[in-house]
């Protein structure tokens, strides 16, 4: 034992220099920046070593998906019935050159057959090749400096989000400052959304800015997120979003709430006055198959004369609306009122399952009922005679991993519609249906 100790200093130098290796490998995030291999040397082409010294290395993967999705009445209109196919694949490369330099490029192509639901192939299905991130990194001390063409993701992506649902993704380019302290960290940025060109190299549209900060840390027991994002364009859109986002864990349950308003200018140089709640609790089960039951609660105002000189109807900015307001993507966090309850269950190590039931209701009367791309699906009434009530919806999804690279899913969502939606010419049940594959490396 006495002799053991004389290795500890060397054991302890070998450690902070990265000398020793381990073979677990990293957890995959869909983000595939924020995946860290500096230490893994146990696969290849996941940490290629450049030098001798080993702090020049390269890692590379990817993720190639494939989704089929069906369709019966899309946007309650019985015309809407289609079978179709998408297909998407990434690859990157992570390049490191000493401890605070980085380059990451990442490159992806996106495909659909022939869409005959309404608005055809759309930006969001296909992308023939495009840069999708390229981007440089400069760390020193606590701060990380990155410039070029980025995804951006905060919270719980419910207003910025690089839409995972989505075939061809969501970016941005410009330049991002985070600062990792101890207890709180921040991100500042300032960017312009990259639009798809679909058969066209895409470029970052100048005239749309967004930028912001976002900091997150601890207050007493609560993780607490603070934001503020602006959005503006050459039109006289200048949108501020305010807002936090509160969690905290317990023993068998967790909480979530999140709050926002908007001020400033819309396209219209109307001003904003609106805002949006969303919450969740959840319940840990101790069961065999059933794992966890949640109940949310989610709003966004809308507005109740569109012909004065106010909106009220909040924008949701770069939303990931699939995660919280029904995976069909009906509905979106515009002049909504939804509640939802839903289950988790483990049939199987391998095999979970998801039930969710949601309601959906305008906000207000008199505004539009808007989609998950914030675009309205039913005009506004103008006045407040018609009903409130806007759908029903099932989900069951399901998710089968074969292992750390194959994953499979299974999706169904059945939506009633309601009165608000009954009141219109078409007023059709949705069916969706879908299965994807994906394998990542």
């Amino acid at each position: 034992m006495a002799k053991n100790i004389y290795l500890l200093p060397i054991i302890a130098t070998l450690i902070s220099s990265n000398v020793i290796a381990t073979t677990t490998p990293e957890n995959w995030s869909f983000l595939r920046q924020d995946e860290n291999w500096e230490n893994y040397y146990n696969n290849d082409f996941k940490h290629i070593k450049l030098n001798e010294k080993g702090d020049y290395w390269l890692s590379v993967g990817g993720h190639v998906r494939y989704r089929g999705e069906l369709w019966k009445n899309a946007v309650f209109n019985e015309t809407n019935n289609d079978v179709f196919h998408l297909g998407r694949a990434t690859l990157h490369g992570d390049l490191h050159l000493g401890s605070n330099f980085r380059i990451f490029a990442e490159v992806k192509t996106a495909n659909s057959t022939n869409r005959d639901l309404p608005g055809g192939k759309r930006p969001l299905d296909v992308d023939t090749l495009a840069l999708q991130q390229a981007f440089v990194d400069y760390k020193i001390d606590k701060s990380r400096f990155r410039i070029g063409r980025q995804a951006l993701s905060f919270g719980k992506q419910r207003l910025v989000s690089p839409l995972p649902w989505g075939n061809t993704l969501r970016t941005w380019e410009g330049a991002r400052y985070d600062y990792f302290g101890e207890e709180w960290q921040t991100t500042a940025f300032l960017t312009r959304f990259v639009p798809v060109k679909q058969y066209d190299n895409n470029h970052a549209n100048n005239d749309q800015k967004f930028s912001g900060i976002y900091t997150k840390g601890k207050i007493t027991t609560w993780n607490t997120d603070f934001y503020m994002f602006n959005l503006s364009d050459e039109t006289f859109q200048d949108l501020y979003t305010w807002g936090t986002n509160l969690n905290r864990k317990y023993t068998n349950w967790d909480v979530n709430l999140e709050l926002a308003l908007q001020t400033g200018t819309d396209k219209s140089d109307r001003d904003v006055s609106s805002s949006m709640l969303a919450s969740e609790i959840g319940f840990k089960i101790d069961n065999k198959y059933m794992k966890r039951l949640s109940v949310g609660f989610d709003f966004a105002s809308g507005d109740s004369d569109l012909s004065d000189e106010d909106t009220e109807t909040f924008n949701q900015l770069f939303p990931l609306g699939h995660a919280y307001l029904g995976f069909a993507d009906h509905i979106g966090r515009r002049n909504v009122k939804a509640a939802n309850i839903a289950a988790m269950f483990n049939i199987s190590p391998k095999i979970s399952t998801r039930i969710a039931l949601h309601t959906f209701y305008k906000a207000k009367k008199e505004d539009a009922i808007y989609n998950a791309g914030g675009v309205a699906i039913r005009p506004a009434p103008g006045n407040s005679d018609g009903a409130s009530h806007i759908a029903n919806e099932l989900d069951i999804t399901m998710t089968y991993k074969h292992n750390r690279h194959i994953k499979i899913d299974f999706g169904y969502s059945y939506i009633q519609s309601g009165k608000a939606i009954d009141e219109t010419s078409n007023n059709d049940n949705v069916t969706f249906s879908y299965l994807s594959v994906n394998y990542l490396f």
